[in-house]
């Protein structure tokens, strides 16, 4: 199958041919997935209801094809009123499973030559060897050498920004699932979504702590200055533009938020009720532990993000 192209589409006539045509693609496309997830579905006169009949067995059952939840939906909310933005979204949500479609169907004929274990094998070693390689820029003791789960545990602890990866790798390896948040089941993988996750991760966190390692590599530390010093100096920074822009705003603010202000302990804590979009960024600071390098980075990130965004020199 080829991806859908927007202007292509808008020639093809008014709303309603445009329409069926999203309907008929969707629907070919979500029978080509099924030929290998066989799930079970009914084939209904109106192409819609089978739409949604075979649509409804990927909630929450697939990490590769969750993307059928969106499509499905785009397409039973389409507004002929607003054309070309409905387009676009169905086009980009139908590309996006076309994408993971291809690449399921890629592994799929992988397996067929290759021996799974040799496969996994493979994955095992490049994480072993990958994990090994981060805990010991760390300086951190590692242990059994080919104990994964025991690399992995101490691999999270040093690396917070890491942590939604790799707690999917250790369900995975572990498990066979992924959790997909807190208030959803967790998803069983096949053989096939168990590689992709354990190859997307890897790629991933090794693109990650390249740039990690490099953005470590740059801190500019004075003789005998310390990372602590550098976060003490972006403290005394980020403080007094959190001042300078609750004192600015105070001007004009009523009395309710001004008693509300001032029963915060702290800049921090006046700013964030302030200003909500900074709350998880802060939370996020909060939250890591023993990696002064990684506090650096998100402070500094942070500084820089907060004088931009409100043109302060």
């Amino acid at each position: 199958m080829e991806p859908l192209l927007f202007d292509k589409i808008m020639k093809l006539g008014n709303s309603e041919v445009i329409y069926n045509y999203f309907v008929d693609k969707t629907l070919e496309l979500l029978k080509k997935i099924n030929e290998y997830k066989k799930f079970p579905y009914k084939e209904h006169e109106k192409k819609t209801n089978t739409i949604k009949s075979l649509g409804c067995n990927f909630d929450n059952t697939t990490i590769m094809f969750k993307e059928v939840s969106t499509l499905v939906y785009n397409l039973g909310y389409f507004r002929v009123n607003d054309l070309e933005s409905q387009s676009q979204v169905i086009i980009e949500s139908f590309n996006n499973l076309l994408i993971n479609y291809n690449k399921y169907v890629s592994i799929y004929n992988e397996l067929l030559e290759n021996d799974y274990n040799d496969i996994n094998d493979d994955l095992m070693n490049k994480y072993l060897n990958l994990f090994r390689d981060m805990l010991s820029y760390k300086d951190k003791y590692y242990g059994d050498r080919d104990d994964i789960y025991k690399l992995y545990e101490r691999v999270r602890l040093c690396y917070y920004d890491f942590s939604y990866l790799l707690d999917d790798i250790y369900t995975a390896i572990k498990s066979g699932v992924v959790v997909v948040s807190n208030d959803k089941p967790v998803v069983k993988l096949d053989t096939i979504e168990y590689i992709y996750l354990l190859r997307n991760n890897y790629e991933t966190i090794s693109e990650q702590y390249k740039n990690y390692e490099e953005y470590s590599s740059e801190i500019d530390l004075k003789e005998g200055q310390s990372i602590q010093d550098l976060i003490n100096i972006i403290d005394k920074k980020i403080n007094t533009l959190y001042e300078e822009i609750i004192n600015k705003e105070m001007t004009t603010m009523n009395d309710f938020n001004k008693k509300i202000i001032s029963s915060k302990e702290t800049l921090e804590d006046k700013f964030i009720y302030l200003h909500s979009e900074y709350s998880e960024d802060v939370y996020k600071i909060r939250s890591i532990e023993e990696d002064n390098q990684l506090i650096y980075y998100f402070k500094n990130d942070l500084y820089n993000r907060i004088k931009n965004d409100f043109n302060i020199e």
